[in-house]
Protein backbone atom coordinates (compact mmCIF):
# COMPACT_ATOMS: atom_id res chain seq x y z
CA UNK A 1 0.00 0.00 0.00
CA UNK A 2 1.33 3.63 -1.21
CA UNK A 3 1.52 6.48 1.47
CA UNK A 4 -0.56 8.07 -1.13
CA UNK A 5 -3.18 6.22 -1.02
CA UNK A 6 -5.86 4.81 1.14
CA UNK A 7 -9.44 2.99 0.55
CA UNK A 8 -13.13 4.53 1.29
CA UNK A 9 -16.55 2.28 0.31
CA UNK A 10 -19.59 3.30 -1.16
CA UNK A 11 -21.71 4.05 1.24
CA UNK A 12 -19.26 5.85 3.51
CA UNK A 13 -18.27 7.80 0.72
CA UNK A 14 -21.80 9.25 0.45
CA UNK A 15 -22.92 9.47 4.24
CA UNK A 16 -19.19 11.24 5.27
CA UNK A 17 -20.62 14.06 8.25
CA UNK A 18 -17.88 16.00 7.63
CA UNK A 19 -18.51 19.63 7.07
CA UNK A 20 -16.55 22.03 4.99
CA UNK A 21 -15.98 24.89 8.15
CA UNK A 22 -13.65 25.72 10.17
CA UNK A 23 -15.74 26.56 12.79
CA UNK A 24 -16.77 23.68 15.04
CA UNK A 25 -20.30 23.77 17.37
CA UNK A 26 -22.01 21.46 20.15
CA UNK A 27 -23.95 18.80 18.86
CA UNK A 28 -23.92 17.58 15.16
CA UNK A 29 -26.72 15.86 13.36
CA UNK A 30 -27.20 15.10 9.90
CA UNK A 31 -29.52 13.44 7.22
CA UNK A 32 -29.13 11.40 4.49
CA UNK A 33 -30.57 8.91 1.90
CA UNK A 34 -28.39 7.30 -0.70
CA UNK A 35 -29.93 4.25 -2.30
CA UNK A 36 -31.75 2.15 -0.12
CA UNK A 37 -30.99 3.38 2.63
CA UNK A 38 -31.73 6.44 5.28
CA UNK A 39 -28.35 7.56 8.10
CA UNK A 40 -28.57 9.77 10.77
CA UNK A 41 -25.58 10.95 12.11
CA UNK A 42 -24.63 12.07 15.62
CA UNK A 43 -21.73 13.64 17.21
CA UNK A 44 -20.43 15.65 19.73
CA UNK A 45 -19.63 18.73 18.11
CA UNK A 46 -19.00 19.75 14.09
CA UNK A 47 -16.39 17.38 12.36
CA UNK A 48 -14.85 19.08 9.32
CA UNK A 49 -12.07 17.81 6.70
CA UNK A 50 -9.03 17.37 9.21
CA UNK A 51 -11.32 15.07 10.98
CA UNK A 52 -12.10 13.41 7.39
CA UNK A 53 -8.41 13.19 6.88
CA UNK A 54 -7.56 11.57 9.74
CA UNK A 55 -10.06 8.52 9.19
CA UNK A 56 -8.70 8.28 5.90
CA UNK A 57 -5.50 7.78 7.28
CA UNK A 58 -6.29 5.91 9.87
CA UNK A 59 -8.25 3.18 7.41
CA UNK A 60 -4.60 3.20 5.74
CA UNK A 61 -2.78 2.45 8.73
CA UNK A 62 -5.05 -1.15 8.75
CA UNK A 63 -4.81 -1.68 5.10
CA UNK A 64 -0.78 -1.65 5.67
CA UNK A 65 -0.33 -3.13 8.77
CA UNK A 66 -3.54 -5.32 8.80
CA UNK A 67 -5.03 -5.22 13.27
CA UNK A 68 -5.46 -7.74 16.01
CA UNK A 69 -8.77 -8.62 16.24
CA UNK A 70 -10.89 -8.78 19.63
CA UNK A 71 -13.74 -8.08 22.06
CA UNK A 72 -14.43 -5.05 24.07
CA UNK A 73 -17.33 -4.71 26.86
CA UNK A 74 -19.49 -7.79 28.17
CA UNK A 75 -22.89 -8.99 27.40
CA UNK A 76 -25.23 -7.05 25.30
CA UNK A 77 -22.66 -4.35 25.40
CA UNK A 78 -19.83 -7.21 23.64
CA UNK A 79 -18.36 -5.72 20.16
CA UNK A 80 -16.05 -7.02 17.97
CA UNK A 81 -13.37 -4.49 17.18
CA UNK A 82 -10.17 -4.54 15.41
CA UNK A 83 -7.12 -3.12 17.28
CA UNK A 84 -3.97 -1.24 15.80
CA UNK A 85 -0.87 0.71 17.22
CA UNK A 86 -0.72 4.03 15.34
CA UNK A 87 2.98 5.78 15.68
CA UNK A 88 2.13 9.29 16.30
CA UNK A 89 5.28 10.62 14.52
CA UNK A 90 4.54 8.81 11.51
CA UNK A 91 1.07 9.77 11.27
CA UNK A 92 1.97 13.18 11.48
CA UNK A 93 4.84 13.17 9.12
CA UNK A 94 3.04 11.26 6.01
CA UNK A 95 0.12 13.86 6.37
CA UNK A 96 2.64 16.17 6.38
CA UNK A 97 2.58 17.89 9.87
CA UNK A 98 5.37 18.45 12.00
CA UNK A 99 5.79 15.85 15.18
CA UNK A 100 5.02 19.06 17.64
CA UNK A 101 3.03 18.28 21.26
CA UNK A 102 0.12 21.09 20.01
CA UNK A 103 0.28 18.83 16.77
CA UNK A 104 0.06 15.59 18.82
CA UNK A 105 -3.26 17.28 20.81
CA UNK A 106 -4.88 18.44 17.79
CA UNK A 107 -4.58 14.92 16.07
CA UNK A 108 -6.42 13.67 19.92
CA UNK A 109 -9.08 15.80 19.32
CA UNK A 110 -9.89 14.60 16.31
CA UNK A 111 -10.18 11.21 16.71
CA UNK A 112 -11.93 11.93 19.99
CA UNK A 113 -14.62 13.56 17.46
CA UNK A 114 -14.26 10.13 15.32
CA UNK A 115 -14.87 8.19 18.21
CA UNK A 116 -18.24 10.47 19.11
CA UNK A 117 -20.14 9.82 15.85
CA UNK A 118 -23.05 7.95 16.14
CA UNK A 119 -24.91 6.38 12.81
CA UNK A 120 -28.42 4.71 12.24
CA UNK A 121 -28.90 3.12 9.49
CA UNK A 122 -32.27 2.33 8.15
CA UNK A 123 -33.54 0.34 5.48
CA UNK A 124 -35.98 2.34 3.53
CA UNK A 125 -38.35 -0.71 2.79
CA UNK A 126 -37.79 -3.09 5.72
CA UNK A 127 -36.95 -0.34 8.16
CA UNK A 128 -33.79 -3.17 9.33
CA UNK A 129 -31.81 -0.76 11.90
CA UNK A 130 -28.49 -1.11 12.31
CA UNK A 131 -26.96 1.31 14.92
CA UNK A 132 -22.90 1.62 14.41
CA UNK A 133 -19.90 3.70 15.20
CA UNK A 134 -16.40 3.93 13.73
CA UNK A 135 -13.80 3.77 16.60
CA UNK A 136 -15.09 2.22 19.77
CA UNK A 137 -12.12 3.44 21.72
CA UNK A 138 -8.65 4.94 21.71
CA UNK A 139 -5.64 4.83 24.64
CA UNK A 140 -3.04 7.49 24.08
CA UNK A 141 0.56 7.91 25.97
CA UNK A 142 1.47 10.52 28.42
CA UNK A 143 2.55 12.20 25.28
CA UNK A 144 0.98 11.30 22.31
CA UNK A 145 3.60 9.28 20.97
CA UNK A 146 1.38 5.91 20.42
CA UNK A 147 -2.04 5.62 19.85
CA UNK A 148 -4.16 2.74 20.28
CA UNK A 149 -7.55 2.03 18.31
CA UNK A 150 -10.04 -0.38 18.99
CA UNK A 151 -12.01 0.34 15.74
CA UNK A 152 -15.33 -1.22 14.19
CA UNK A 153 -14.31 -4.47 12.89
CA UNK A 154 -17.06 -4.85 10.40
CA UNK A 155 -16.32 -1.18 9.44
CA UNK A 156 -12.55 -2.18 9.04
CA UNK A 157 -13.34 -4.94 7.05
CA UNK A 158 -16.11 -3.82 4.53
CA UNK A 159 -13.51 -1.08 3.29
CA UNK A 160 -10.73 -3.36 3.24
CA UNK A 161 -12.60 -6.25 1.10
CA UNK A 162 -15.13 -3.34 -1.00
CA UNK A 163 -13.42 0.00 -0.43
CA UNK A 164 -12.11 1.55 -3.92
CA UNK A 165 -8.75 3.34 -3.73
CA UNK A 166 -8.50 7.07 -2.71
CA UNK A 167 -5.45 9.16 -3.60
CA UNK A 168 -3.90 10.66 -0.33
CA UNK A 169 -1.65 12.99 -2.01
CA UNK A 170 -3.98 15.15 -3.71
CA UNK A 171 -6.02 15.77 -0.96
CA UNK A 172 -3.22 17.06 0.82
CA UNK A 173 -2.34 19.47 -1.90
CA UNK A 174 -5.15 21.58 -0.67
CA UNK A 175 -4.95 24.25 1.85
CA UNK A 176 -6.69 24.69 5.06
CA UNK A 177 -9.58 26.80 3.27
CA UNK A 178 -9.99 25.02 0.63
CA UNK A 179 -11.74 22.28 2.35
CA UNK A 180 -14.90 22.31 -0.35
CA UNK A 181 -12.02 20.81 -2.84
CA UNK A 182 -11.16 17.90 -0.10
CA UNK A 183 -15.00 17.16 -0.12
CA UNK A 184 -15.16 17.17 -4.02
CA UNK A 185 -11.92 15.66 -5.18
CA UNK A 186 -12.89 12.95 -2.54
CA UNK A 187 -16.65 12.49 -3.81
CA UNK A 188 -15.35 12.07 -7.53
CA UNK A 189 -12.55 9.69 -7.25
CA UNK A 190 -14.72 7.50 -5.16
CA UNK A 191 -17.44 7.70 -8.13
CA UNK A 192 -15.34 6.56 -10.86
CA UNK A 193 -16.96 3.94 -12.74
CA UNK A 194 -15.32 0.97 -14.62
CA UNK A 195 -14.71 1.19 -18.38
CA UNK A 196 -13.38 -1.49 -20.86
CA UNK A 197 -10.75 0.03 -24.07
CA UNK A 198 -9.21 -2.40 -26.02
CA UNK A 199 -10.20 -5.15 -23.61
CA UNK A 200 -8.79 -3.61 -20.57
CA UNK A 201 -10.37 -2.25 -17.55
CA UNK A 202 -9.80 1.38 -16.62
CA UNK A 203 -11.52 4.01 -13.99
CA UNK A 204 -13.21 6.78 -15.46
CA UNK A 205 -14.02 10.02 -13.86
CA UNK A 206 -17.72 10.09 -14.52
CA UNK A 207 -18.98 12.08 -17.76
CA UNK A 208 -21.52 14.02 -15.89
CA UNK A 209 -22.79 14.79 -12.20
CA UNK A 210 -26.58 16.25 -10.85
CA UNK A 211 -26.15 19.71 -9.67
CA UNK A 212 -28.28 18.60 -6.82
CA UNK A 213 -25.80 15.40 -6.27
CA UNK A 214 -22.92 17.81 -5.77
CA UNK A 215 -24.76 20.12 -3.44
CA UNK A 216 -25.22 16.68 -1.19
CA UNK A 217 -21.37 16.33 -1.38
CA UNK A 218 -20.33 19.61 -0.24
CA UNK A 219 -23.05 19.97 2.23
CA UNK A 220 -24.42 22.94 0.36
CA UNK A 221 -27.98 21.60 0.87
CA UNK A 222 -28.23 22.06 4.54
CA UNK A 223 -27.02 26.24 4.16
CA UNK A 224 -28.83 28.93 3.67
CA UNK A 225 -27.15 30.03 0.61
CA UNK A 226 -29.46 31.48 -2.22
CA UNK A 227 -29.01 29.01 -5.45
CA UNK A 228 -26.60 31.64 -7.06
CA UNK A 229 -24.13 31.12 -4.49
CA UNK A 230 -24.54 27.77 -4.20
CA UNK A 231 -23.61 27.52 -7.91
CA UNK A 232 -21.24 30.11 -7.72
CA UNK A 233 -19.41 27.68 -4.90
CA UNK A 234 -19.54 24.97 -6.97
CA UNK A 235 -17.87 26.22 -10.04
CA UNK A 236 -14.82 27.95 -8.30
CA UNK A 237 -14.31 24.39 -6.41
CA UNK A 238 -14.30 22.48 -9.45
CA UNK A 239 -12.00 25.11 -11.15
CA UNK A 240 -9.61 24.48 -7.82
CA UNK A 241 -9.36 20.98 -8.29
CA UNK A 242 -8.95 20.80 -11.58
CA UNK A 243 -6.43 23.41 -11.33
CA UNK A 244 -4.28 22.35 -8.39
CA UNK A 245 -5.88 18.52 -8.39
CA UNK A 246 -5.47 17.80 -12.26
CA UNK A 247 -9.06 16.96 -12.10
CA UNK A 248 -11.14 17.07 -15.24
CA UNK A 249 -12.78 20.29 -15.82
CA UNK A 250 -16.32 20.08 -15.33
CA UNK A 251 -18.93 23.01 -16.28
CA UNK A 252 -22.64 23.93 -15.99
CA UNK A 253 -24.98 22.95 -18.34
CA UNK A 254 -27.95 25.25 -17.04
CA UNK A 255 -30.52 23.63 -19.18
CA UNK A 256 -30.06 20.25 -17.70
CA UNK A 257 -28.58 21.68 -14.17
CA UNK A 258 -25.75 18.98 -14.95
CA UNK A 259 -22.04 19.46 -14.34
CA UNK A 260 -20.34 17.39 -17.39
CA UNK A 261 -17.03 17.13 -18.45
CA UNK A 262 -16.27 19.93 -20.58
CA UNK A 263 -13.01 17.22 -22.47
CA UNK A 264 -15.35 14.43 -22.78
CA UNK A 265 -16.00 14.87 -26.84
CA UNK A 266 -12.59 15.42 -27.59
CA UNK A 267 -10.87 12.34 -26.70
CA UNK A 268 -11.56 8.61 -27.02
CA UNK A 269 -10.40 7.30 -23.70
CA UNK A 270 -10.15 9.83 -20.94
CA UNK A 271 -8.95 9.09 -17.09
Amino acid sequence: MSIKETKIDHKTLHFLPFLPSRKRQKGFFLQREWGKWNLEISARETLNTYDLVTLLFMVREYLKHGYQAGFIGEGDNKREIAGININVKTFLVERGILNKKPNRYTLKKSLMRLKTINLTYIHKKTKYENNTSYIYEFDVDKDINIVKIYANKRFIDFIIDNGILINLERLLRYGNKEQYAILLDLYLQGTKRVTIYNGKKYLKYKEQYSNNEIEKALKLDITNLEQRNKIRVIKETFDLIHKKGKMPKYILNKTSNIWMREDINRHKRVK
